[in-house]
Formats: structure tokens, sequence, C-alpha cells
């Protein structure tokens, strides 16, 4: 009755913790759950998700219309979740919601997702409508991309998988169009790139790569840092040192540092200056005296012209070096690349044969591994067939995986199952202890018969008929000997003393060349006609395929048979004339 309602909901197993948080002026009888947010491979997942469950059927009917509206809703019940990831774990605020009263609840999932890609996760749950009990499913997607690493400096995408990983990279540090930036990459596999915004890179090997990202920021340029004045033939004072100060112009003739005078210098002198200077352009530094009291005017030592890439002036009598710096900001950062090698392929076990008979079926079993399993049936996941075997029924291919700790998954060989169809069944009555096939047009030269009396099978009695020496469960079964395959039928046989040889030396087929019984399929009367050449004395039985008589009345040459009591199946009309008998197959509809 409730074959859908899209939500999902679950409980238990390792995520305590989370909160009920719906948008406002949802409905009251409603159907609403979040979306489960997107994750990449070895980043931690940690996500709650709020739903709201419908107290009736009103709302499930608008999306099913094979659902009845109206009808009200007294219990879901969690049961499982399946098909998430390898690493995520998940919990519920609670497994029973009693409708109406509590409608609302969550689920947190957590974990390091292990395995990319997109995945139904499978809810499984049950609904109460009065007496009825229904067992639920619901695929819910998730996506898990690639695994996402990030430094300071550059940041990789899918840096960890399985046999061989292409991995892209992104620089932190954009120069956006700036000059002043330089880059240098070793990705560990043998190629290196000073490109800003490098190409993917391949691995094509298990292994652990090293990824090695240098960025030189070079935004400040050069500075003239300091002075160091050693020797000064240039300039004196009549009394003691000099009273040195020190100016630098550009090209222009502007002034980019001046410093305040440094009495009584002595030598060597350093004088710190922090000036920025433009490459490839003259400068002026201009060294003069400071004169005091009644000395006079300053006097100049000297205007020396410099460049950068000097490290000396040594003219007019200075000896002056210069401390001339480029100090860029350097960025280093070191990353890894994970490949990892994929495991040994799981192997299937088959019991007992690749190939049964219809009813039966194949035992399929793993002695690989014991947990991340997961069984396939015609390239299609089996949610929830989880454990180590798995009960074969249908022909087809069934192959299992197996995900590593890392995520890797593999598959194992294909086994393909046959399932042999069963010989016809071979429905027998009894008459006067006389056991029969009702109808041995089903024999054919690949088919044997076999009497048995319990299970113990009768010495030679292969044939059509078999005569009853004493009461028990008798059984007929027909075999095919191109397949293998059986078939049989089984009923409880009370011997009837009095009868000796069952009355019979001889069974024969009754020919009836003008037979007719009409309609069929049939659904509540048929029509006999025996065509005027019914012979005196005739019996008519109706049985199932079990051989149960349903009904036992004298033939009539022609007449109507009532089978509306009859439940929809395949029945045998049987007629019988002293030593002989003759069957007809009809459908009840």
């Amino acid at each position: 009755m409730l074959a859908l309602l899209p939500m999902m909901m679950w409980a238990q197993t390792g995520c305590p913790g989370c909160s009920v948080d719906l948008p406002d002026n949802l409905p009251v009888d409603t159907i609403f759950i979040q979306p489960m947010p997107n994750g990449n491979v070895g980043t931690a997942y940690d996500e709650e998700i709020s739903f709201r469950l419908p107290s009736t059927t009103d709302a499930v009917a608008v999306l099913d219309t094979t659902v009845i509206p109206g009808l009200p809703l007294e219990n879901i019940t969690i049961t499982s979740i399946g098909n998430l990831p390898v690493g995520l774990s998940w919990e519920t605020n609670r497994q029973v919601y009693p409708l109406p009263d509590t409608t609302d609840g969550c689920v947190r999932f957590c974990g390091v997702p292990q395995q990319r890609g997109l995945f139904l996760v499978r809810v499984t749950l049950t609904a109460q409508v009065f007496v009825v009990t229904q067992s639920l499913t619901f695929n819910m997607p998730l996506f898990i991309g690639g695994a996402v690493s990030e430094t300071d400096g550059f940041a990789m995408e899918n840096n960890r998988d399985c046999g061989i990983a292409t991995v892209d990279f992104f620089n932190n540090l954009p120069s956006n169009a700036d000059g002043s930036y330089e880059y240098f990459w070793d990705f560990g596999n043998g190629t290196t790139s000073l490109d800003e915004n490098p190409p993917s890179q391949t691995y094509d090997a298990p292994g652990v790569y090293p990824v090695h990202y240098q960025a030189v920021i070079d935004t400040i340029g050069y500075v003239l840092n300091s002075i160091t004045i050693t020797e000064n033939d240039a300039c004196s004072d009549l009394i003691g040192n000099p009273d040195i100060f020190v100016t630098v112009t550009n090209e222009a003739g502007e002034e980019l540092s001046a410093t305040e005078p440094f009495e009584e210098a002595n030598l060597p002198l350093i004088i710190q200056l922090f000036t920025p200077l433009e490459e490839g352009e003259n400068f002026t530094l201009s060294i003069t005296d400071k004169d005091r009291f009644l000395e006079g005017e300053d006097d100049p030592c000297g205007d020396f012209s410099f460049m950068v890439g000097d490290t000396l002036i040594d003219e007019g009598g200075m000896r002056i070096e210069l401390n001339i710096m480029n100090s860029p900001d350097t960025l280093f950062a070191v990353d890894s690349v994970y490949v990892y090698e994929f495991p040994a392929a799981p192997d299937i076990l088959v019991s007992p044969a690749e190939e049964v008979c219809k009813g039966e079926s194949v035992l399929l079993k793993t002695t690989s591994y014991t947990e991340n399993i997961n069984w396939y049936f015609n390239d299609s996941l089996l949610l929830d067939a989880t454990a180590i075997t798995l009960d074969a029924a249908e022909a087809g291919r069934y192959q299992l995986s197996y995900t590593s700790e890392q995520g890797c998954t593999v598959f194992s060989e294909l086994k393909t199952i046959f399932i042999k169809p069963l010989p016809p069944l071979p429905v027998f009555t009894n008459t006067d202890n006389l056991l029969e096939l009702v109808d041995e047009s089903i024999l054919s030269a690949s088919l044997n018969l076999q009497w048995y009396l319990g299970d113990r099978a009768i010495p030679g009695a292969t044939d059509p008929t078999w005569c009853a020496e004493s009461s028990g469960e008798y059984t007929l079964e027909i075999t095919d000997t191109q397949t293998g395959c059986t078939n049989s039928t089984s009923a409880m046989i009370d011997y009837d003393a009095g009868i000796v040889n069952c009355n019979l030396t001889n069974v024969e087929h009754l020919v009836l060349d003008d037979f007719k019984l009409y309609p069929n399929p049939a659904t509540t009367l048929l029509q006999l006609d025996l065509g005027g050449r019914q012979p005196r004395e005739m019996s008519l039985r109706i049985l199932d395929v079990l051989g149960r008589i349903h009904m036992q009345q004298i033939a009539q040459e022609r007449m109507q048979i009532d089978i509306a009591n009859l439940a929809s199946g395949i029945y045998w009309l049987e007629l019988r004339h002293e030593n002989a008998v003759f069957t007809q197959k009809f459908v009840k509809q």
C-alpha cells in the first residue's frame, strides 16, 4: 500500500548527536527530507540531515496515485541503511516514530569516506497502517568526489587513488599577472614545472609521491639597507670629527631618504637607510659635514653615483660600502600523492555446481574477505547483499566486489549460473489399486519414470502404471536424462485388499475421434461432446495436477460440466471404460 515515501531515515551506529532543524512553515502532514551534502575521499564528513514524515497517506498519494489517500499512518520504524561508502557511519535521534505525535527527526553521518563516486544510499523502513505492516526501501544520492588536500601554497584534487592517479593542482598564491612572482613545482613523478598553474599529473604506479612547491614573491624589490663609511679624506672639522649626514636622490633629483647628522662620527660609520631602489636607475648618495656654531656653512664631502648591483664606492677620498638587498618572500610547501595498490580479487566458491535444476539454488561463497564486500547480479548491485554467502536462485551472472580500507575496489571473476528446466509434472491417479500416469503424452525418449514406495525405489517399476500391493505414500518420479533434472508427485494410497491384480490385465488407451471439450480455457461451464459414439457406462473424473479428484460422475454423450467452484489452474478430464482410459487437459480461469 505504501510503496513510496521518498525519504530516508536511519538509526544506530557511531555518530551520536543530531538536532532537528527544519524550514519554517512546513505543512504538518507532508514529506520532506534535506539532501545529503557532497563529500570528498579522505576528508572528514560530518553532516546532519533533518526530515519530516507524513502522518497520513495523503502526502504519499500525491506522489504515487496507486496509494489510497486518507488513511492514518500509525508508526514508521527505521530498520537499516546500506550502500554507504566505506568509512561512513550514521545515527538518528530515534528509531521508532509513533505517528501523528512524532513526525520530525534527524540523522547524522560522520567518518572519513574512502570511496569516490555516486552512491545510492539504501534506506529500509516499515510503515504501519491499521494492522498492515509493510517494508519499504528508498535510495538517496550521495556524491563523494576525489580526495582534496591543501597547503598554504597549493591544493591537490584526487591525490589519493588506486592503481593510477591523475591529480589536478591549484595554486593558492596567484600572481594576478604581477611579474614579481616566480614558481617551481616538483611533482615527485620525475616531472617539474615553472608554470603558475601546471597541468594535471599522472602517477601510474602504487607509491607515495612527495610534491614540492616554491613561490618566490618579489613585490618589495631592491632596498639600500645601509652604507658603511670606512675611509673619509674628503671632509673634516677644525676640532674633532665631522658631523656627517646623508641624503639619497633619484635621477629626477627627488629625495628618497635623508638622515640626521652623526656628531663626531668615528669610522667605520654604519648608517641605516632602508631606501627602496628601482632596478636600472641611477642614484646619488650625498655625504655632508654639518657645521655648527662659528664654523660657517655645511661642507659637502661628495656626491657619489651608484646603481642597484653596486657594492662599493671608492672615490674622492671616500670609501663607502653599499648594502643593497633584494629579499623576496619565499614560500615552501610539501604534500604527497598516494597511489594505493589494488588488493587481491575475491574468490567465489560454488556449491553444488554452476548448473542446477529449477527449484534448486546455488550457494555462492567467498573465503577471501569478511567485510566491505557486495554481491552483483547481471552487473547490478544487490543492495544489502554484503554477507560472505549468497543463495543464487536465478539464472544469470554473479560477481563479488571488495573494497579495501584505502577505498580500492576489486571484482571477482564472473560466475554464470544456469537453471535447467524441470521435466513435466507426472500426475497419476489410483483406480482399484492401479496407479496410472494421467497424461502419457508428456513422455519422450529422454524421459524415464520410476515408482517409489516411501523413499525406496520399487525395482522394475518404470512404466506409466503400477499395481500397488500395499498402503503407503507412492511417488512417481520423472527424470530427464539429458539434463539430470527430476520432477515428481506423491500421494497416500490406501490399498484395497479385496481387489486382486487391480482388476485389470491390461490398460488401454480409449480412442475418441470426435471428442470435443470447449471452451478451453473456461471460467464456469465446460461443454463435452463425445461425437455420438459414447461407450456404455463411461466414468468421468476431473483431477488437478497433483492427482486429487475434484469431480466424479457418469459421462453423457453431450453434457455441461459446472466448474465454477474450481480454483484457477490446470486440470485433467479423465474418461474411463473398462480397461481403456482417455485424458484431456483444460485450464480453469
